[in-house]
């Protein structure tokens, strides 16, 4: 994984990153609370605290198989295979499902 300080002179440089050494796949990643949240696709899920330098794995998250994500005040949304929308708090450390959009389409696929 590469890294880029933002100050002045500053150049791209590798860093440490459990998550890419387990191969986790390929999978949503969010930046949050002044973490970066890694949605692994193979069930293992990682979160990089910038302040601390360095990743813990996060079971809570890994609970689902998510397809995208984005973050509206401090609250991570992603979408669900059987759920569709949920919401993951990370003061409690939990998902729950936006029951607002309940009534959404079914997901097609394309290819």
């Amino acid at each position: 994984m590469e890294a880029l300080k933002l100050k002045p002179g500053s150049e791209w440089e590798s860093v440490p990153c459990a998550a890419y050494k387990k191969d986790v796949g390929f999978g949503p990643t969010v930046v949050m609370n002044g973490k970066i949240y890694h949605l692994g696709y193979r069930g293992e899920c990682y979160v990089y605290d910038l302040k601390e330098d360095r990743f813990e794995e996060e079971k809570a998250l890994c609970a689902r198989f998510y397809h995208g994500s984005c973050v509206i005040e401090n609250r991570l949304y992603a979408l669900d295979d059987d759920d569709g929308i949920v919401v993951y708090d990370p003061t409690q450390r939990a998902w729950s499902v936006l029951k607002v959009l309940n009534n959404l389409p079914e997901s097609k696929s394309i290819g």
